[in-house]
């Protein structure tokens, strides 16, 4: 079993990641699934018992590994890129995202408690191989295969296949995640390093795989075990993963991790580590429950403040002091949505059953939680060498505004209103050109808000669904008579919450 073909189980399961498409990976899924599970339980059948009375391991150090360990499956998916692709595709394909992972998660567990079993049945809980390893601490990772090897007949062909199944699935989903997820990255990055590399170098998953490959023989060679890997999904990765479920299900900027996210992480990293090297199960306990701290705090910050809680929101320059921009251009008079907005007005279906993404583009309507408005380029918005005229992307971005605005507060009277709404700063960053007849969409949401100041994230996307540009706004609140600095009025609070 030490010679079990580990390069041409991976060269085969990249290959087929490459050339099978989604939903054929998914039959091919449930074909391992069905021969894997044939093989495990002939294997519990056929596999000698060990004689000794299994280990009596619940204690404090089986919790000391299974509370990380149950910290990384439940946030790590949210940090998995096959993970994402699924989602993605079973939403295309209008299936269920959330059936669709019960019934793997459900899979997935199975194997889980297959293989525990198969283990238990054939070394009795024991270490009967186990070695102590340059760490200091005893490792027995190869257990189970030599206890099979030294059954031998129909066990090694049962233990082979549930093996190279295990790792087959593993390495065909990777591959296709990757060959689905590294072109785009590549195409929207604007790194002067990446873009001094060939093309079909960026568009290709060799990079990534020969990355992983080297990290895996160092840690071999190095006398590296598994556990280090767990450490860091159970505590660098589960901030950031735990961080990223928080703010989509906000809907927060998921971009850029927020500080305490970063710290949180390397303190969980620090403790587990300690815990595990000094073989004290409390601490590795406490850093992994450390991972999630900054998410609990700020879900109970939100629940005591509402939305987003102003933590990190737009501040004055502390002297009171600002330099006001003329009026947002706001409708000057009663205007009634467009059918657009109000069918897809805080998310609504149109009463008649009708996409009404297709409907009054144009006027704009709502994607969830973002305003998007779509328009196409034309030679009046071009410059003297073809492309799109950099100050025309700003003005789209207002234009959008607008009409959010105009969706958001229908009633609202330029020539009535005790209130005007500046704007208090601006940026915006250009990340590729747009020529004449592209298909430009305009998205625009509130990313947060706190009593005085509301903040917009805008990005703008092609026809091709790449991203031109992105950046952010930040808004507030004067009184009409004197241009005094107020707290968002009580009308705009009630128009912008549905979005926020």
């Amino acid at each position: 079993m030490r010679r079990l073909p580990g390069p041409a189980v991976l060269a085969i399961g990249v290959l087929l990641g490459e050339i099978v498409g989604f939903r054929r990976l998914m039959a091919l899924h449930g074909i391992y699934f069905a021969v894997a599970l044939i093989a495990v339980v002939s294997l519990l059948v056929l596999a000698p018992r060990d004689p000794r009375p299994p280990a009596d391991a619940i204690g404090l150090p089986f919790i000391g590994f299974t509370v990380p360990l149950i910290v990384g499956l439940l946030v790590g998916p949210f940090f998995d890129v096959q993970q994402w692709q699924r989602a993605v595709e079973l939403q295309r394909q209008g299936e269920s995202i959330a059936r669709g992972f019960a019934v793997g998660g459900s899979l997935f567990f199975t194997m889980l408690l297959l293989n525990g079993a198969v283990t238990l049945a054939v070394t009795g809980g024991l270490d009967p191989s186990g070695f102590m390893g340059a760490d200091g601490r005893l490792h027995a990772e190869s257990a189970v295969t030599d206890a099979v090897a030294a059954a031998g007949g129909p066990a090694v062909v049962l233990y082979g296949l549930w093996v190279a199944l295990c790792v087959l699935s593993t390495f065909d989903s990777a591959q296709a995640a990757l060959a689905w997820f590294v072109p785009a990255v590549s195409r929207n990055s604007n790194n002067a390093l990446l873009a001094m590399l060939p093309p079909g170098l960026l568009a290709s998953t060799a990079p990534v795989l020969v990355l992983a490959a080297a990290v895996a023989l160092t840690a071999w060679y190095g006398g590296g075990h598994l556990e280090y890997f767990m450490i860091l999904y159970a505590s660098v990765f589960a901030a950031c993963s735990a961080t990223l479920a928080q703010a989509l299900y906000r809907g927060r900027d998921a971009r850029a991790l927020p500080p305490a996210t970063r710290i949180s992480g390397v303190v969980s990293l620090l403790i587990i580590s300690v815990g595990y090297f000094e073989q004290m199960p409390a601490l590795m306990i406490v850093g992994s429950l450390m991972a999630l701290l900054p998410v609990a705090l700020d879900a109970i910050k939100a629940g005591d403040v509402g939305i987003d809680g102003g933590g990190d929101g737009d501040r004055t320059d502390g002297k009171g002091s600002f330099e006001p921009d003329p009026p947002a251009a706001l409708p000057a008079k009663k205007t009634a949505p467009s059918a657009a907005a109000r069918t897809v007005l805080n998310g609504a279906a149109a009463p008649d059953g009708s996409d009404a993404s297709h409907e009054g583009a144009h006027d704009g309507f709502f994607d969830g939680k973002w305003f998007e408005v779509r328009l196409t380029a034309t030679y009046a918005d071009t410059n003297s060498v073809g492309n799109i005229y950099f100050a025309n992307y700003v003005s789209w971005i207002g234009k959008t505004r607008e009409l959010f605005f105009r969706h958001c507060m229908p009633s609202f009277d330029l020539k009535e209103t005790p209130f005007y709404i500046l704007t208090r700063n601006f940026t915006h960053k250009f990340i590729r050109e747009a020529r004449e007849f592209d298909q430009i969409k305009v998205r625009l949401r509130i990313s947060h808000f706190n009593r005085k100041f509301v903040k917009l994230e805008h990005q703008l996307f092609d026809g091709r669904d790449d991203l031109l540009g992105e950046g952010e706004q930040s808004l507030m609140f004067v009184t009409s008579a004197d241009y005094r600095l107020i707290d968002i009025p009580p009308d705009v609070m009630t128009a912008f919450s549905p979005h926020a």
